[in-house]
């Protein structure tokens, strides 16, 4: 197969070497690899010195995009920048593609953004997105009629300017596949995501075959690896977590929360929106508009409504800490603004969970006798952990909704949430949520890399992660400055600019990784590495299935719960989950 390797953010290095170690596995194999790269055209996305190193290292032929690009082409970008403006830029559509929308994915999301609204300052960050789109479409269109390849490799298929790629690609009736890292993580740092087309078709197509795999017991291996996910989110150091980490003397909640110890307990976990605006903005997702609730303000309205006259119950609101500055993004959501106005007075038995609080989710389950999900991941987490969860909508979930309790309407809603409140703890949910985590964290992800020499958490702080005094010094200058100075000082002895990224390509260079599936999945034009033949011969018997999960439900206890226990203490305090995972994990 002839593969071009599309890498336009080679200034963050995880995703440039990961890219590129499957690009070398498959000229290991004997695919003609084309690697185009960005050059110096995305300003900060781009790094020529770790551009080069990747090429030399790697052996890569290959060019930059400005080189694809005729002196036609950049009179048609340079016409198409002068006339748009902040009042038409949505206009702009070529092939159907809706380019300038594209181009503000990545503004919408860091500035979290829920509505299209822009200040002059925004503007000109969004002309820059813009430009920067519009050069990748043009370079694509002119690499794909010239080179015609079988298929394209990008990372991660929502970024604008791989956006554009992915559509052009399926205009032309190319194969077009994206690259992301596992979603375990534990993993993370080791394994390779390979889907056809973005994620959220990724994601919708293994809920769809979710029937077809979904009775099938998981290998002992795979869910070791899910448990050590769980355990990371326990931790809550990994920069993906926003959750507080678990207290290490588990917080006394009734008591800080002032919750009668006669009253039972239902969190409601709201999500953030920016996500899921963005999303559809930029044409990756459609969001339904005949949902039970008009949006999740609407929700937790009637939520409360319906709780407050029930002295026999309590409702912890937690606002998702996205919303929030947090240790990823230090911009608060124009949402958690309204959260703000509107729920500053609430009845006596509801509370609001702020992310300032510093509450752990993990220290909220413990006492949670019912969750109701808006559309986080919290609804798998939740049943991993054995306890109900109440959705209000299957079509605002990446994952599949018979993993909760799903209403058909508003009166079903508060039905589903008393047949929860009365069915409580259930074995089945932590068995279907294993085997939906290991059908997403094992058997749709391919071990591209061996970290043996590597700390035993390297994703927390890798090395691309540390930053050098040389790097600190180069971030305080120009772009074209800094792409030229680190070209010369990757080549001068003893300055070490370029050395972890060098030893990383060593390394893989003499790793022999199997791809066999990898390179099955494009010759097929599959949809992602799962294969449910495959699936069928590995799996274990049943019985060995739950003896496993008992095995991985006691390593979590432990992790939840650390220090000795007994039955009848764990009965007195009425901690519902400790006193389940305690019961059918005690005798192992």
């Amino acid at each position: 197969m002839k593969i071009v390797s599309y890498a336009s953010h080679t200034s963050t290095w995880h995703f440039a070497f990961a890219e590129a170690a499957l690009a070398l596995a498959l000229k290991k194999q004997g695919h003609e690899i084309l690697y185009i790269s960005g050059g110096n055209n995305y300003g900060l996305k781009s790094n020529l010195m770790q551009e080069q190193i990747i090429k030399n290292e790697f052996g890569f032929d290959g060019y930059t995009i400005d080189q694809a690009i005729t002196d036609k082409d950049w009179g048609k970008i340079q016409s198409i920048l002068d006339s748009t403006t902040k009042e038409n830029y949505e206009k702009l559509t070529i092939l159907g593609i809706p380019i300038a929308k594209i181009a503000l994915y990545e503004f919408l999301l860091n500035r979290k953004k829920t509505e299209i609204k822009f200040s002059d300052y925004d503007w000109k960050e969004c002309q820059t997105h813009i430009k920067y789109t519009i050069i990748s479409f043009y370079a694509c269109i002119s690499i794909l009629k010239k080179e015609k390849p079988d298929v394209v490799l990008l990372y991660n298929a929502l970024y604008s300017v791989n956006r554009v790629w992915e559509l052009v690609c399926k205009h032309y009736h190319i194969k077009v596949y994206f690259i992301h890292h596992g979603l375990n993580l534990k993993e993370m740092d080791k394994r390779l995501i390979v889907a056809k087309g973005n994620q959220i078709e990724f994601y919708n197509y293994l809920i769809k075959i979710w029937s077809h795999v979904k009775n099938l017991p998981v290998p002992v291996e795979n869910l070791k690896i899910v448990t050590e996910h769980v355990k990371e989110l326990f931790k809550a150091t990994h920069y993906l977590v926003y959750s507080a980490p678990k207290s290490e003397s588990n917080l006394q909640i009734r008591k800080l929360l002032k919750i009668k110890d006669n009253q039972k307990i239902i969190t409601a976990t709201m999500s953030s929106y920016d996500e899921i605006y963005t999303a559809e903005y930029v044409g990756a997702r459609k969001i339904p508009k005949d949902v039970i609730f008009n949006d999740q303000i609407d929700w937790i309205k009637n939520i409360v409504n319906y709780v407050k006259t029930r002295e026999d119950l309590f409702l912890i609101i937690r606002v998702h800490p996205r919303e929030f500055p947090n240790k990823r993004e230090s911009v608060q959501s124009d949402h958690a603004l309204k959260l703000k106005k509107i729920f500053w007075k609430l009845p006596d038995n509801v509370c609001i969970n702020w992310p300032t609080d510093n509450i752990s989710i993990y220290d909220l389950c413990q006492v949670t006798n019912v969750f109701l999900n808006a559309w986080s991941t919290v609804g798998v987490e939740m049943g991993l952990l054995g306890l109900p969860v109440v959705l209000y909508s299957k079509d605002l979930i990446l994952y599949p909704a018979d993993l909760n309790y799903l209403a058909k309407n508003k009166n079903d809603y508060f039905r589903k949430i008393e047949t929860a409140l009365k069915n409580g703890w259930n074995y089945n949910r932590v068995k279907y949520a294993y085997r939906w985590l290991s059908l997403l964290h094992s058997s749709c992800t391919y071990p591209f890399r061996v970290l043996d020499t590597q700390p035993n958490n390297a994703f927390s702080i890798p090395h691309y992660q540390k930053v050098s005094l040389n790097e600190k010094i180069q971030r305080l200058l120009p772009v074209q400055v800094k792409q030229i100075l680190s070209q010369i000082l990757v080549k001068v002895p003893f300055t070490d600019v370029g050395k972890n990224q060098i030893q990383d390509c060593i390394r893989q260079k003499i790793t022999n990784i199997d791809i066999a599936k990898v390179e099955k999945m494009l010759l097929k034009s599959s949809n992602t590495l799962v294969n449910i033949k495959d699936l069928r011969q590995q799996a274990p018997r049943v019985a060995v299935e739950n003896l496993q999960i008992r095995r991985e439900l006691k390593v979590i206890y432990e992790a939840l719960f650390p220090g000795k226990n007994n039955l009848r203490n764990i009965k007195k305090t009425g901690n519902n989950l400790k006193y389940n995972l305690y019961r059918i994990t005690r005798n192992l």
